[in-house]
């Protein structure tokens, strides 16, 4: 089928032109006119000039400022972690460690705090691998032993 796209292209053309971007094609007929205003080949290549972009556009800020508006948003961030790390799921911890990355962009204490915890991440990661029973035993103790904590702070403090 060689219809005519809203950009007034063939079909073919339209699929040879996307397939250098990481895209799905959809072959219905019906959806076909919205992919192809919605297709634009970006490559990871375009995507990563933008982010060099914003990156040097950054770095041509001044000193202070720049500092200053890092610290703002890092410290929000590790703020905000705190007020949701109450609620179930690891939304707080997630962005309790992207606060510090924030914050280790500009600032050499929040490095050192960075490179700690990937450090210790890491070190659980191979003490998991080498001891695997050894882990989901400990994991499974810890899970049980929340579930009590839990059934005595709403049991008797509630």
């Amino acid at each position: 089928m060689t219809t005519s796209l809203s950009r007034g292209i063939s079909t073919e053309t339209f699929f040879r032109l996307c397939s250098r971007a990481p895209v799905t094609r959809i072959t219905s007929d019906i959806t076909r006119p919205l992919y192809a205003h919605l297709c634009l080949p970006v490559t990871t290549r375009g995507i990563l000039k933008v982010v060099q972009r914003i990156k040097t556009t950054w770095k041509r800020l001044p000193d202070k400022p720049r500092r200053i508006l890092t610290f703002i948003l890092g410290a929000l961030l590790i703020v905000t972690a705190g007020l949701i790390g109450w609620v179930p799921g690891p939304g707080g911890t997630i962005i309790f460690l992207l606060g510090i990355a924030v914050l280790a962009t500009e600032f050499s204490w929040a490095e050192r705090v960075r490179d700690f915890i990937l450090k210790l991440l890491k070190d659980i990661a191979v003490l998991i691998r080498r001891y695997p029973l050894w882990s989901l035993l400990l994991l499974s103790a810890g899970f049980l032993i929340a579930l009590y904590v839990a059934y005595l702070f709403y049991t008797y403090i509630i």
